[in-house]
């Protein structure tokens, strides 16, 4: 007798009562259905423009079948709220579980719908770190290159969040088509923004799948402008930029060069021309003398002599490591540019790595201007492998006793360990006399003979 009174009643109180009914949570499906086949409208809209469909994301969490009772009957997968919200936006806010998702694009959600600020689920999903909901919406063809009313595309909004696991997800998925170099309102590319987060695995990440760095923001300023602008420049990052071709001599809207920057940090008694270093050591791993235009253009300084002393020494190295070769055409100047990882060769054949890992040690000691980037480009697995022959001498009393780490202390001690303290460690302990093994190929040690046999 209720129900019939409820039917009875006009239409915009059925809709309001099959409202309310939803909000009460998890209703059953049963007598959702009956109320529909009585004239229950599931687009109606309440004050807030929320249909029936937007009520069920918000209140029946994960209840399947009502979600398909109400689509079934249907309600509008793309219907808008006041503040443009889909039910799609609705189910990930309220943390709906895939099923519900699925049913939703099942039934024509559409995944790349933008909200008032031109956010789409993608959007939202990364900024509250759903990684689940963002696995799914990439399967579903989201589109990572749109971007906000802040011109920010989810690969922003990922350096914003730190999110690196998102960021390579994106980034590695081969249907995405993912612009990488997208650049906001304030022209920046997701590199500029991870250079001024001072974010280095993230600048590591972007650059090694191509971001640029050249391009500059709407102040004409780069990413290398951008990383010398900050109060504690982190070396590193900064090489890193180098190491992909940045420009340390472009200039910005205000006719500053990122050398010009390095050279005004020297003003600050903690600089000791560090910086201004750092960017002349990676620059001369380019091979282009720039001399002559340091000379015209930061003549004013009167560091100029030291600088162009270290310069000098810098390209004398980089010369010798040109000359040298680790196998075949790879040369060690190659070696300390681009590492190991992307020579297949020394992955196919254990005996080749572990001989070329022995021999840069060996060789690296003659380059202590660029000893503390070689140590970068050596692969920690193989330091701590280096570390196990390694042998310390200690004495109690008059007794000498040889200690040997295990593996487990090695592990523990290389943790807090830099790459150049191990390399520090194995070249203080370690027999690192030249290789002597012969694969077929131009070793140091018999380069050098060679030479000295010319000369």
């Amino acid at each position: 007798m209720e129900m019939v009174a409820v039917y009875l009643r006009p239409r915009r109180k059925i809709d309001e009562i099959f409202s309310n009914l939803i909000k009460n949570g998890n209703p059953d499906p049963r007598l959702l259905r009956q109320m529909i086949m009585h004239g229950a409208n599931v687009n109606a809209r309440d004050n807030y423009s929320n249909t029936a469909l937007h009520v069920v994301m918000r209140y029946c969490i994960n209840n399947l079948q009502v979600v398909r009772v109400v689509l079934n009957a249907g309600a509008n997968p793309n219907s808008v709220n006041v503040v443009q919200k889909t039910p799609l936006r609705m189910a990930i806010k309220y943390f709906q579980d895939i099923p519900v998702l699925s049913e939703l694009i099942k039934f024509g959600a559409n995944v790349n719908f933008l909200d008032r600020k031109n956010n789409t689920a993608l959007h939202f999903a990364v900024m509250n770190e759903r990684h689940y909901v963002i696995d799914f919406l990439l399967q579903h063809k989201a589109d990572v290159n749109i971007k906000n009313n802040n011109g920010n595309s989810v690969l922003h909004l990922c350096v914003f969040k730190n999110d690196m696991q998102t960021l390579k997800k994106i980034l590695q998925c081969k249907d995405c088509k993912v612009d990488v170099d997208v650049i906001n309102n304030e022209g920046e590319t997701p590199l500029m923004c991870a250079v001024k987060e001072d974010n280095l695995e993230i600048v590591k990440e972007l650059l090694l799948v191509g971001a640029s760095v050249k391009i500059a923001d709407k102040h004409t300023s780069t990413p290398l402008h951008a990383a010398l602008r900050k109060s504690s420049p982190n070396l590193e990052l900064l090489g890193e930029l180098v190491r992909y071709n940045a420009d340390i001599f472009c200039y910005d809207e205000k006719e500053l060069s990122p050398l010009h920057l390095a050279l005004n940090k020297y003003a600050e008694q903690s600089d000791n021309l560090i910086i201004a270093k750092t960017l002349l050591k990676y620059d001369a791993l380019q091979n282009v003398d720039h001399t002559d235009w340091c000379k015209h253009n930061i003549g004013k300084y009167d560091v100029l002599p030291e600088l162009l002393k270290f310069y000098g020494m810098c390209l004398a190295e980089v010369n010798e490591m040109k000359s040298e070769l680790i196998h075949k055409n790879f040369s060690f100047l190659e070696f300390v540019i681009q590492g190991l990882n992307n020579r297949a060769l020394f992955e196919k054949r254990t005996v080749y790595r572990t001989f070329t890992i022995n021999q840069i040690l060996h060789i690296s000691k003659g380059y202590p201007i660029y000893r503390d980037i070689i140590a970068t480009r050596l692969e920690r697995k193989n330091m701590r492998k280096k570390i196990m022959d390694v042998v310390v001498y200690t004495k109690e009393g008059q007794e000498e006793r040889k200690v040997i780490l295990d593996h487990d202390s090695i592990f523990t001690l290389s943790s807090y360990l830099s790459n150049l303290d191990m390399l520090n460690l194995i070249e203080a302990f370690s027999d690192l006399q030249a290789p002597y093994q012969d694969f077929g190929f131009l070793t140091l040690s018999c380069r050098k003979s060679k030479r000295k046999h010319e000369d």
